[in-house]
Protein backbone atom coordinates (compact mmCIF):
# COMPACT_ATOMS: atom_id res chain seq x y z
CA UNK A 1 0.00 0.00 0.00
CA UNK A 2 1.41 3.75 -0.76
CA UNK A 3 2.05 6.50 1.73
CA UNK A 4 -1.00 8.33 2.73
CA UNK A 5 1.06 11.15 1.35
CA UNK A 6 1.57 9.74 -1.86
CA UNK A 7 -2.48 8.40 -1.71
CA UNK A 8 -5.42 9.61 -3.72
CA UNK A 9 -6.95 10.22 -0.41
CA UNK A 10 -4.38 13.13 -0.25
CA UNK A 11 -4.37 14.02 -3.50
CA UNK A 12 -8.26 14.07 -4.83
CA UNK A 13 -10.32 13.88 -2.20
CA UNK A 14 -8.59 16.22 0.62
CA UNK A 15 -10.47 19.40 0.64
CA UNK A 16 -8.89 23.06 1.45
CA UNK A 17 -11.35 24.26 3.52
CA UNK A 18 -14.81 23.20 4.78
CA UNK A 19 -16.40 26.56 2.29
CA UNK A 20 -14.58 24.51 -0.60
CA UNK A 21 -16.21 21.40 0.64
CA UNK A 22 -19.36 23.28 0.72
CA UNK A 23 -19.07 24.95 -2.27
CA UNK A 24 -18.75 21.08 -3.79
CA UNK A 25 -21.97 20.06 -2.43
CA UNK A 26 -23.91 23.09 -3.55
CA UNK A 27 -22.82 22.16 -7.22
CA UNK A 28 -24.15 18.74 -6.35
CA UNK A 29 -27.39 20.20 -5.40
CA UNK A 30 -27.90 22.56 -8.50
CA UNK A 31 -27.06 19.44 -11.10
CA UNK A 32 -29.50 17.23 -9.10
CA UNK A 33 -32.14 20.11 -9.03
CA UNK A 34 -31.46 20.94 -12.76
CA UNK A 35 -32.00 17.38 -13.35
CA UNK A 36 -35.10 17.01 -11.59
CA UNK A 37 -37.05 20.09 -13.37
CA UNK A 38 -35.95 18.42 -16.40
CA UNK A 39 -37.79 15.36 -15.67
CA UNK A 40 -40.75 17.21 -15.22
CA UNK A 41 -40.51 18.40 -18.85
CA UNK A 42 -39.52 15.19 -20.51
CA UNK A 43 -42.19 13.08 -21.98
CA UNK A 44 -39.76 9.86 -21.92
CA UNK A 45 -38.54 8.13 -18.71
CA UNK A 46 -34.52 9.24 -17.84
CA UNK A 47 -31.79 7.42 -16.35
CA UNK A 48 -29.93 9.64 -13.39
CA UNK A 49 -26.84 10.72 -14.10
CA UNK A 50 -24.05 9.18 -11.49
CA UNK A 51 -21.32 11.99 -11.39
CA UNK A 52 -18.53 12.51 -9.68
CA UNK A 53 -16.90 15.41 -10.15
CA UNK A 54 -15.93 15.73 -6.20
CA UNK A 55 -13.13 13.29 -7.44
CA UNK A 56 -10.20 15.87 -7.60
CA UNK A 57 -12.56 18.91 -7.27
CA UNK A 58 -10.10 20.49 -4.24
CA UNK A 59 -7.30 20.85 -7.58
CA UNK A 60 -9.81 23.34 -8.90
CA UNK A 61 -9.61 21.30 -12.03
CA UNK A 62 -13.15 20.99 -12.24
CA UNK A 63 -15.57 22.89 -14.44
CA UNK A 64 -16.81 26.28 -12.61
CA UNK A 65 -19.86 26.30 -10.86
CA UNK A 66 -20.87 29.32 -13.32
CA UNK A 67 -21.61 26.71 -15.90
CA UNK A 68 -24.57 25.56 -13.78
CA UNK A 69 -28.48 26.92 -14.66
CA UNK A 70 -28.16 29.48 -11.60
CA UNK A 71 -31.64 29.41 -11.33
CA UNK A 72 -32.33 25.53 -10.92
CA UNK A 73 -31.63 26.00 -7.36
CA UNK A 74 -33.69 28.95 -6.82
CA UNK A 75 -37.33 26.82 -5.98
CA UNK A 76 -38.09 25.89 -2.53
CA UNK A 77 -39.93 22.19 -3.10
CA UNK A 78 -36.21 20.87 -3.36
CA UNK A 79 -34.19 20.05 -0.54
CA UNK A 80 -30.79 22.50 -0.06
CA UNK A 81 -27.50 21.78 -0.20
CA UNK A 82 -27.70 22.19 3.65
CA UNK A 83 -30.82 19.76 4.31
CA UNK A 84 -29.33 17.21 2.32
CA UNK A 85 -25.98 17.20 4.59
CA UNK A 86 -28.26 16.79 7.30
CA UNK A 87 -29.83 14.04 6.11
CA UNK A 88 -26.10 12.21 5.08
CA UNK A 89 -25.13 12.69 8.36
CA UNK A 90 -27.97 11.22 9.97
CA UNK A 91 -27.48 7.76 8.02
CA UNK A 92 -23.40 8.51 8.14
CA UNK A 93 -24.49 7.64 12.22
CA UNK A 94 -26.30 5.13 11.48
CA UNK A 95 -23.79 2.85 9.92
CA UNK A 96 -21.26 1.51 12.85
CA UNK A 97 -25.04 0.18 14.14
CA UNK A 98 -25.56 -1.90 10.77
CA UNK A 99 -21.47 -2.93 10.78
CA UNK A 100 -18.54 -2.68 12.75
CA UNK A 101 -17.69 -2.94 16.40
CA UNK A 102 -21.05 -2.54 17.56
CA UNK A 103 -23.47 -4.15 14.73
CA UNK A 104 -26.76 -4.81 15.73
CA UNK A 105 -26.56 -8.32 14.42
CA UNK A 106 -24.09 -10.63 15.80
CA UNK A 107 -22.93 -12.03 12.61
CA UNK A 108 -21.93 -7.91 11.29
CA UNK A 109 -19.66 -7.52 14.42
CA UNK A 110 -16.25 -6.56 12.55
CA UNK A 111 -13.21 -4.06 13.06
CA UNK A 112 -13.88 -0.33 13.59
CA UNK A 113 -11.56 0.55 10.71
CA UNK A 114 -14.53 -1.49 8.39
CA UNK A 115 -17.19 1.18 9.64
CA UNK A 116 -14.39 4.02 9.00
CA UNK A 117 -14.48 2.69 5.07
CA UNK A 118 -18.14 2.10 4.57
CA UNK A 119 -19.01 5.75 6.16
CA UNK A 120 -16.25 7.26 4.10
CA UNK A 121 -17.28 5.66 0.41
CA UNK A 122 -20.51 6.68 1.60
CA UNK A 123 -19.73 10.66 2.27
CA UNK A 124 -17.78 10.79 -1.01
CA UNK A 125 -20.75 9.76 -3.53
CA UNK A 126 -22.80 12.10 -1.87
CA UNK A 127 -19.98 14.78 -2.57
CA UNK A 128 -21.29 14.47 -6.13
CA UNK A 129 -24.64 12.99 -5.83
CA UNK A 130 -27.90 13.44 -4.35
CA UNK A 131 -30.09 12.60 -1.97
CA UNK A 132 -33.11 13.22 -4.50
CA UNK A 133 -31.68 11.29 -7.10
CA UNK A 134 -30.26 8.40 -5.13
CA UNK A 135 -31.97 6.46 -1.86
CA UNK A 136 -29.50 7.32 0.72
CA UNK A 137 -30.71 4.11 2.57
CA UNK A 138 -29.34 1.97 -0.48
CA UNK A 139 -25.99 3.88 -0.84
CA UNK A 140 -25.78 3.57 2.79
CA UNK A 141 -25.55 -0.40 2.99
CA UNK A 142 -23.87 -0.63 -0.64
CA UNK A 143 -20.70 1.15 1.43
CA UNK A 144 -21.07 -1.57 3.98
CA UNK A 145 -20.77 -4.14 1.85
CA UNK A 146 -18.02 -2.74 -0.04
CA UNK A 147 -16.36 -1.38 3.21
CA UNK A 148 -16.23 -5.38 3.59
CA UNK A 149 -14.42 -6.00 0.63
CA UNK A 150 -12.08 -3.20 0.74
CA UNK A 151 -11.14 -3.84 4.31
CA UNK A 152 -10.79 -8.00 3.78
CA UNK A 153 -13.41 -8.62 6.05
CA UNK A 154 -16.38 -9.93 4.04
CA UNK A 155 -19.99 -10.16 4.78
CA UNK A 156 -22.72 -12.13 3.46
CA UNK A 157 -24.90 -9.55 1.86
CA UNK A 158 -27.96 -11.77 3.65
CA UNK A 159 -27.12 -10.31 6.96
CA UNK A 160 -26.89 -6.88 5.71
CA UNK A 161 -30.60 -7.19 4.50
CA UNK A 162 -31.49 -8.42 8.00
CA UNK A 163 -29.14 -5.39 9.68
CA UNK A 164 -31.67 -3.10 7.77
CA UNK A 165 -34.37 -4.55 8.79
CA UNK A 166 -33.65 -4.77 12.10
CA UNK A 167 -33.11 -1.04 12.33
CA UNK A 168 -36.10 -0.87 10.27
CA UNK A 169 -34.78 0.73 7.12
CA UNK A 170 -35.33 -2.33 4.98
CA UNK A 171 -32.93 -2.67 1.52
CA UNK A 172 -32.93 -5.47 -0.30
CA UNK A 173 -30.65 -7.83 -1.73
CA UNK A 174 -31.33 -7.03 -5.20
CA UNK A 175 -30.98 -3.20 -4.41
CA UNK A 176 -28.00 -3.40 -2.35
CA UNK A 177 -26.13 -4.70 -5.41
CA UNK A 178 -27.22 -2.51 -7.95
CA UNK A 179 -26.43 0.21 -5.43
CA UNK A 180 -23.11 -1.08 -4.97
CA UNK A 181 -22.25 -0.33 -8.72
CA UNK A 182 -24.07 2.77 -9.10
CA UNK A 183 -21.92 3.70 -5.52
CA UNK A 184 -18.32 2.34 -7.42
CA UNK A 185 -19.39 5.15 -9.99
CA UNK A 186 -19.89 7.82 -7.80
CA UNK A 187 -16.72 7.85 -6.03
CA UNK A 188 -14.65 7.08 -9.39
CA UNK A 189 -13.67 3.62 -8.25
CA UNK A 190 -11.54 5.13 -5.54
CA UNK A 191 -11.91 2.48 -2.92
CA UNK A 192 -8.36 3.60 -1.01
CA UNK A 193 -9.03 4.95 2.51
CA UNK A 194 -6.37 6.02 5.15
CA UNK A 195 -8.06 6.60 8.62
CA UNK A 196 -6.62 7.91 12.16
CA UNK A 197 -6.45 4.68 14.64
CA UNK A 198 -2.86 3.81 13.68
CA UNK A 199 -1.70 7.54 14.41
CA UNK A 200 -3.53 7.39 17.98
CA UNK A 201 -2.00 4.00 18.34
CA UNK A 202 1.70 5.56 16.95
CA UNK A 203 1.72 8.70 19.12
CA UNK A 204 0.32 6.67 22.17
CA UNK A 205 3.17 4.38 21.95
CA UNK A 206 5.92 7.24 21.26
CA UNK A 207 4.52 8.75 23.98
CA UNK A 208 5.34 5.91 26.17
CA UNK A 209 9.13 6.12 25.52
CA UNK A 210 9.16 10.36 25.39
CA UNK A 211 7.66 9.62 29.27
CA UNK A 212 10.88 7.84 30.26
CA UNK A 213 13.09 11.00 28.81
CA UNK A 214 13.85 13.77 30.94
CA UNK A 215 11.98 16.37 28.87
CA UNK A 216 8.97 13.59 28.74
CA UNK A 217 8.78 13.63 32.44
CA UNK A 218 8.12 17.23 32.59
CA UNK A 219 5.32 17.28 30.49
CA UNK A 220 3.43 14.58 31.78
CA UNK A 221 1.66 14.78 34.80
CA UNK A 222 -0.35 12.21 37.52
CA UNK A 223 -3.58 14.38 38.86
CA UNK A 224 -4.93 11.74 41.61
CA UNK A 225 -4.10 12.46 45.03
CA UNK A 226 -2.56 8.83 45.31
CA UNK A 227 -0.79 8.46 42.62
CA UNK A 228 0.87 12.48 41.95
CA UNK A 229 4.31 11.94 43.20
CA UNK A 230 5.51 8.08 41.30
CA UNK A 231 7.17 8.43 37.87
CA UNK A 232 4.75 8.39 34.94
CA UNK A 233 4.89 4.91 33.30
CA UNK A 234 3.37 3.51 29.64
CA UNK A 235 0.63 1.94 31.13
CA UNK A 236 -0.90 5.05 32.55
CA UNK A 237 -1.36 6.51 28.86
CA UNK A 238 -4.12 3.63 28.49
CA UNK A 239 -6.84 6.17 29.29
CA UNK A 240 -5.40 8.66 26.95
CA UNK A 241 -5.54 5.60 23.94
CA UNK A 242 -9.16 4.56 25.21
CA UNK A 243 -10.72 8.01 25.27
CA UNK A 244 -9.02 9.24 21.71
CA UNK A 245 -10.30 5.84 20.26
CA UNK A 246 -13.82 6.35 21.57
CA UNK A 247 -14.04 10.15 20.11
CA UNK A 248 -12.44 8.30 17.13
CA UNK A 249 -15.09 5.97 16.61
CA UNK A 250 -18.37 8.50 17.99
CA UNK A 251 -17.58 11.79 15.95
CA UNK A 252 -14.64 11.69 13.83
CA UNK A 253 -14.51 9.10 11.69
CA UNK A 254 -18.27 9.75 11.36
CA UNK A 255 -17.76 13.54 10.45
CA UNK A 256 -16.39 15.26 7.07
CA UNK A 257 -13.03 15.82 9.31
CA UNK A 258 -11.49 13.02 6.73
CA UNK A 259 -11.96 15.04 4.30
CA UNK A 260 -10.37 18.14 5.27
CA UNK A 261 -7.55 16.92 7.12
CA UNK A 262 -4.77 14.02 7.06
CA UNK A 263 -5.17 10.94 9.52
CA UNK A 264 -2.35 12.31 11.46
CA UNK A 265 -3.87 15.52 12.17
CA UNK A 266 -7.35 14.26 13.22
CA UNK A 267 -5.86 11.29 15.71
CA UNK A 268 -3.23 13.90 17.27
CA UNK A 269 -6.47 16.66 17.90
CA UNK A 270 -8.42 13.63 18.89
CA UNK A 271 -6.28 13.09 21.37
CA UNK A 272 -6.15 16.34 22.65
CA UNK A 273 -9.27 17.10 22.67
CA UNK A 274 -9.63 13.62 25.19
CA UNK A 275 -6.72 14.82 27.08
CA UNK A 276 -8.43 18.19 28.17
CA UNK A 277 -11.74 16.57 28.59
CA UNK A 278 -12.01 13.13 29.39
CA UNK A 279 -8.73 12.35 31.27
CA UNK A 280 -8.59 12.01 35.16
CA UNK A 281 -5.82 10.33 36.36
CA UNK A 282 -3.27 11.94 33.61
CA UNK A 283 -2.62 15.15 31.70
CA UNK A 284 -0.34 15.14 28.87
CA UNK A 285 1.33 18.72 27.95
CA UNK A 286 1.08 17.59 24.26
CA UNK A 287 1.52 20.72 22.49
CA UNK A 288 4.87 20.45 24.05
CA UNK A 289 5.58 17.11 22.86
CA UNK A 290 4.89 18.14 19.68
CA UNK A 291 7.33 20.91 19.42
CA UNK A 292 10.01 18.35 20.83
CA UNK A 293 9.33 15.16 18.41
CA UNK A 294 8.80 17.71 15.71
CA UNK A 295 11.56 20.16 16.50
CA UNK A 296 13.68 18.76 12.90
CA UNK A 297 10.48 20.05 11.10
CA UNK A 298 11.29 23.27 9.38
CA UNK A 299 9.69 26.42 11.10
CA UNK A 300 7.45 27.14 8.72
CA UNK A 301 6.22 23.50 8.48
CA UNK A 302 6.28 23.48 12.92
CA UNK A 303 4.21 26.27 12.77
CA UNK A 304 1.43 25.12 10.26
CA UNK A 305 0.68 22.07 12.17
CA UNK A 306 0.72 24.08 15.63
CA UNK A 307 -2.08 26.21 14.01
CA UNK A 308 -3.60 23.21 12.38
CA UNK A 309 -4.03 21.70 15.58
CA UNK A 310 -6.78 24.23 17.16
CA UNK A 311 -8.61 24.25 14.14
CA UNK A 312 -9.38 20.49 14.35
CA UNK A 313 -9.63 20.29 17.47
CA UNK A 314 -12.55 23.19 17.85
CA UNK A 315 -13.85 21.22 14.96
CA UNK A 316 -13.91 17.97 17.07
CA UNK A 317 -15.37 20.29 20.34
CA UNK A 318 -18.31 21.58 17.96
CA UNK A 319 -19.47 17.85 16.65
CA UNK A 320 -19.83 16.80 20.81
CA UNK A 321 -22.63 18.12 22.74
CA UNK A 322 -21.32 16.23 25.83
CA UNK A 323 -19.81 12.50 26.53
CA UNK A 324 -22.80 10.51 26.19
CA UNK A 325 -24.45 12.52 23.30
CA UNK A 326 -23.31 13.57 19.86
CA UNK A 327 -24.62 15.58 16.76
CA UNK A 328 -24.55 11.88 14.76
CA UNK A 329 -26.49 9.97 17.54
CA UNK A 330 -28.24 12.08 18.65
CA UNK A 331 -29.80 14.16 16.04
CA UNK A 332 -32.33 16.97 16.20
CA UNK A 333 -35.55 14.72 15.19
CA UNK A 334 -37.63 17.76 14.91
CA UNK A 335 -35.46 19.06 11.95
CA UNK A 336 -34.84 15.63 10.58
CA UNK A 337 -38.63 15.07 10.46
CA UNK A 338 -39.16 18.34 8.32
CA UNK A 339 -36.81 17.90 5.67
CA UNK A 340 -38.00 13.93 5.67
CA UNK A 341 -41.44 15.12 4.64
CA UNK A 342 -39.53 17.96 2.31
CA UNK A 343 -37.80 14.68 0.45
CA UNK A 344 -40.86 12.93 -0.35
CA UNK A 345 -42.38 15.59 -2.51
CA UNK A 346 -38.90 15.55 -4.82
CA UNK A 347 -36.93 12.47 -4.64
CA UNK A 348 -37.22 10.21 -7.52
CA UNK A 349 -36.61 6.77 -5.84
CA UNK A 350 -39.01 4.95 -3.66
CA UNK A 351 -42.80 4.79 -3.74
CA UNK A 352 -45.09 7.74 -3.80
CA UNK A 353 -48.63 7.23 -2.25
CA UNK A 354 -51.10 9.65 -3.57
CA UNK A 355 -52.95 10.86 -1.08
CA UNK A 356 -56.41 10.90 -2.60
CA UNK A 357 -56.43 7.67 -4.05
CA UNK A 358 -55.40 5.99 -0.68
CA UNK A 359 -58.12 8.04 0.61
CA UNK A 360 -60.58 7.20 -1.81
CA UNK A 361 -59.32 3.40 -2.03
CA UNK A 362 -60.01 3.64 1.81
CA UNK A 363 -63.34 4.66 2.00
CA UNK A 364 -64.48 2.45 -0.87
CA UNK A 365 -63.40 -0.56 1.72
CA UNK A 366 -65.52 1.25 4.23
CA UNK A 367 -68.32 1.15 1.92
CA UNK A 368 -67.57 -2.14 1.17
CA UNK A 369 -67.39 -3.24 5.04
CA UNK A 370 -70.72 -1.48 5.45
CA UNK A 371 -72.50 -3.47 3.49
CA UNK A 372 -71.28 -6.61 3.84
CA UNK A 373 -72.68 -5.94 7.82
CA UNK A 374 -76.00 -4.67 6.76
CA UNK A 375 -76.36 -8.00 4.67
CA UNK A 376 -75.25 -9.61 7.36
CA UNK A 377 -78.04 -8.69 9.34
CA UNK A 378 -81.04 -8.62 6.62
CA UNK A 379 -80.04 -12.64 6.78
CA UNK A 380 -79.93 -12.83 10.10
Amino acid sequence: MCDYIESSQAGKWLFQSEEQLKNCREKASKKAIAFLQSLATSSTPTKPPVLRFAFGYSEGKTESMTTDNGESGSSSMYLTANEELHLVDFYAGKLPSLIGPKAQVPRLTRDSKVAATAVLLYRRFYLSNSVMVFDPKEIMTAAAFLASKVEDAMTDIRYLEEGTKVMNAPVTQSAILASELVLLEGINFDLLCFHPFKAVLAFTQDLRQFVKTKVGRGLVQLITAQEKDRPVVGQDLKELHDASLKRLNEICILSDLPLLYSPGKVGLACMMVANERSCKTIKVDLMGYIEHRFAHYQPKELAELKAKLPEVCAMIVRLSSGEKTNYFTDPDLIVLKAIHKKLKKCRIWGEKKDKKKSKKNKRKAEEQDGNGSKKAKTEA
